[in-house]
């Protein structure tokens, strides 16, 4: 046991990733053009996804193409569309099933987890997993 004389600082804990992470993070945050890189387009692409999720809850037949755009316009690189357009596909080859696992995991009166399990379940019988790239995209 080693036993530390008055006046000796504690030595502090070595740094977890997480620290690290916060840290490199807060560093980016600060840069000035962080917002017009990092952040401005993800809210674009954000406002296409709304505009599908507006038409799906309102039963309007262009949902699919507006999940469409959603999935593939510019400046989305935030899932490998070739991946998400799997999901689109058979979106459009069973659409009412694409509409209940959709609305699940846009069902805000439910917690996150629980959207995101009941998701994976009304995609399930598709044959394709409900990967979380693209789960979290949506």
């Amino acid at each position: 046991m080693t036993v530390r004389r008055p006046g000796t600082p504690v030595p502090s804990p070595p740094p977890t990733r997480w620290d690290t992470f916060l840290y490199w993070s807060g560093r980016f945050h600060q840069d000035d053009t962080f917002d017009e890189f990092e952040r401005d387009y993800k809210i674009k692409v954000a406002g296409h996804l709304q505009a599908a999720k507006t038409a799906l809850f309102a039963d309007d037949p262009a949902w699919l193409d507006k999940l469409h755009y959603a999935i593939t316009a510019p400046p989305n690189n935030l899932t490998n569309w070739r991946e998400t357009q799997a999901f689109e596909s058979w979106c459009r080859t069973q659409p009412e099933n694409g509409k209940v696992a959709l609305r699940r995991l846009w069902d805000e009166g439910i917690p996150v987890a629980e959207r995101m399990d009941t998701f994976a379940g009304a995609v399930a019988p598709s044959g394709r997993p409900a990967r979380i790239a693209e789960t979290s995209f949506f």
